[in-house]
This record gives structure tokens, C-alpha cells and sequence, in this order.
């Protein structure tokens, strides 16, 4: 990660106390297209809920230079032990002005056994409310491609984009 930052692919923010990191936002760049992956955001359990995980995200999405920021979240519409902390987290996205690309059935790229989980996919910097599915599905290829050399992106985005219509909606 620190040789893809230094090449410029990966941008970090952090925070520090006492020389402890106790807060981080990674966010990758594709080259393929004007798109970015919030690749990860937290901040340590006892530092929630002071506006520090708001601050860092401020922080990294101010140099994002007109490319939209791709956001992945668990799904809350499934039950789950977690479902409760699923919502408060898209609603975290929501308050920072995440959009929920409405219907699309996004699929976390990684390996692994089993069906991957039930994922949303949110985008902070589409102003429109309608977006073309083929638009969304270039997103798709170029981040999942970049950001995730070794899945089939092809594959992917075809199952996540076939069953659809031509637009892709997002919430208001």
C-alpha cells in the first residue's frame, strides 16, 4: 500500500494521539476512469461519536478533483446480528452525502468461501438522479479491475449489472 501511495494510487489520512493511530481513510484512485474507492475508514471504538471518522472523511475526499468516490457498505436489507449497525453506518454515508445506487446488486470482489455478503455500493460526487447502467458498469470495470487486480471484474459486473434496467437510480 505505501509503494501504491507513493506512486499515487492510494491516498492516506490519518489521525494520531500520542503517537497512536486511532483513526484512518484510504482512498484509491483509479486511472481507467474519474472514480475512487473509499478503500477503508475507521476510527478506534473509544474515539467514535466525536466527529472524527466525519473530519478524516472531509479530509480525504477534498482532493478528489471532480472524480466520483465509490463508497462499499454491508447491506441493511438483510437481517443480521449487525443490521442495526449497518444502517447507522449507511446513514453516516448519507449525512456525508453518500447516494445509494438504488438496485444494484453489488458484489464485493474479494475470495473467499461461500457467497460473498449482501454488499451496497454508495457514490459521493453524482449529482444526477438517474445515472446509465452502462455508465455505472465502466465505474465498476475500471475500480474493480484497479482495485481488485485479481477478480474477474467482466464476470462481476455482468452479474451485477445483467437483470437491470438502462438506468441506475439514486436515492435522494
Amino acid at each position: 500500500m505505501t509503494d501504491l501511495a507513493r506512486r499515487g494510487r492510494y491516498r492516506l489520512h490519518g489521525a494520531w494521539s500520542e503517537g497512536v493511530l486511532i483513526a484512518a481513510a484510504v482512498i484509491f484512485d483509479c486511472a481507467g476512469a474519474a472514480v475512487s474507492l473509499l478503500d477503508y475508514l475507521f476510527s478506534r471504538q473509544d474515539q467514535r461519536g466525536a466527529g472524527l471518522g466525519a473530519a478524516l472523511f472531509g479530509a480525504a475526499i477534498t482532493d478528489l478533483s471532480g472524480r466520483r468516490l465509490l463508497v462499499e457498505v454491508d447491506s441493511d436489507r438483510e437481517a443480521s446480528a449487525d443490521r442495526e449497525i449497518r444502517r447507522r453506518r449507511k446513514n453516516f454515508y448519507r449525512r456525508l452525502g453518500c447516494r445509494e445506487l438504488v438496485g444494484l446488486p453489488y458484489i464485493l470482489p474479494l475470495p473467499g468461501a461461500g457467497d460473498p455478503p449482501l454488499m451496497d455500493l454508495m457514490v459521493l460526487g453524482e449529482t444526477r438522479d438517474v445515472v446509465a447502467t452502462r455508465e455505472v458498469g465502466d465505474w465498476l470495470l475500471a475500480m474493480i479491475g484497479e482495485a481488485y487486480p485479481d477478480a474477474p471484474a467482466e464476470i462481476l459486473v455482468t452479474r451485477m449489472t445483467e437483470n437491470l434496467g438502462p438506468s441506475i437510480r439514486l436515492e435522494p
